[in-house]
């Protein structure tokens, strides 16, 4: 009696049918990285300019951006969808940029309080700014602005004075997020997801906020997107400052520095420009949460999430046909010392073998 848990010999010849397309399609997109790598900044230019795409930014900002477009290009043409626009892991990415109090000399034991809280709404099938939220907030246990925060942050005494308390704030934003239908709905939440300009603004501003204003911390702000870690891995670059990351993209910083509104409008833009050059933006950094799911002052609280960590999160399988593309250039050589060395991009997700057919266009 034949073994019924035994695949049909059509699924091999199928699987090995997929797997033999997988590989060429493999050799052809490392064969035209190569040939990216050995561009210069005109060239790249020109065929961005002839591709209709962008041409803003450095080289490295400029070969990332051809290289997604000739592999979406050619996995269009053996008719497979594009994995970045399958690979959203959330609906919409809120970007959240504090602003707090500040002293030029910062005495021992000064808590710092939120002043602003802003939030910007992307949508990441449109890649457009949808919705924007903005309190300023009254401090209690500094109430008295120092002169260089005011000068810092353009906030002034009258504006904080006039504005409600932490947990008033902390509610019109959830009432905010019940009104734009964004709801949490736990790990694999895909309604949305924070994203930030580093680990501060939810690992030490909101987390340190709430525990002094006896607040539970949000689900929503356990872990989240540190843009800055997503935008040197993608882009192969050291961590870089907002306005020099703006400006590796060709851009200007828009607004007022240290404004929160305007800081997560700008860094919603550089969030845009990723999303367009094929990154797909994924949680990266979480609260160490210790017993009773509360963080331990005494440690650091803020730690890296992996991108195992994050796959297992959401239930997806590793992916090994279409590798990412640093790891599928056929050449390397002639590279500005800006995009030299090792790094995991953890943004890339691509195609696994098993899911070729399934992703076949209709």
């Amino acid at each position: 009696m034949g073994d019924i848990n035994k695949d049909p010999p059509e699924t091999g010849v199928l699987q090995d049918s997929l797997r033999s397309e997988g590989e060429n399609l493999h050799k052809q997109i490392a064969k035209r990285n190569g040939e990216v790598n050995r561009m210069n900044k005109g060239e790249l230019r020109a065929k961005l300019r002839d591709l209709k795409q962008d041409t803003r930014g450095t080289r490295a900002v400029l070969q990332k951006r051809l290289k997604h477009c000739y592999k979406k290009n050619r996995l269009s043409k053996a008719n497979l969808r594009d994995p970045a626009s399958i690979n959203h892991f959330y609906d919409n990415i809120i970007v959240i940029d504090f602003e707090a109090t500040c002293e030029e000399a910062k005495p021992p034991g000064f808590k710092h309080e939120i002043i602003e809280f802003p939030a910007v709404i992307i949508n990441t099938q449109s890649r457009k700014i949808i919705g924007e939220f903005q309190s300023y907030v009254q401090p209690v246990l500094n109430p008295r602005l120092s002169k260089f925060c005011t000068r810092l942050t353009g906030i002034s005494q009258e504006m904080v004075e006039n504005a409600p308390k932490f947990p008033e704030v902390l509610n019109q934003f959830k009432n905010w997020l019940n009104e734009n239908n964004l709801i949490f709905e736990g790990e694999d939440c895909r309604s949305f997801a924070i994203a930030t300009d580093g680990p501060w603004d939810m690992g030490r501003f909101l987390l340190h906020q709430c525990n002094d204003s006896q607040q539970p911390l949000p689900e929503w702000a356990k872990k989240w997107i540190n843009i800055k870690k997503s935008y040197c891995n993608f882009y192969r670059t050291k961590r870089l400052p907002l306005n020099q990351m703006l400006e590796k993209l060709g851009l200007h910083f828009e607004g007022r520095p240290h404004c929160g509104m305007d800081d997560s409008r700008n860094i919603a833009r550089i969030a845009i420009h990723l999303l367009n050059d094929g990154c797909n933006l994924r949680l990266n950094e979480r609260i160490r949460l210790h017993s009773g799911g509360k963080p331990d002052f005494r440690y650091r609280v803020v730690c890296n999430l992996s991108r195992r960590d994050f796959e297992s999160l959401r239930g997806l399988s590793k992916p090994d046909v279409i590798n990412n593309e640093e790891e599928s250039d056929e050449d390397t050589e002639n590279e500005d010392d800006e995009d030299l060395g090792h790094f995991e991009n953890p943004d890339e997700v691509d195609i696994p073998i098993e899911m070729m057919a399934k992703l076949r266009m209709k």
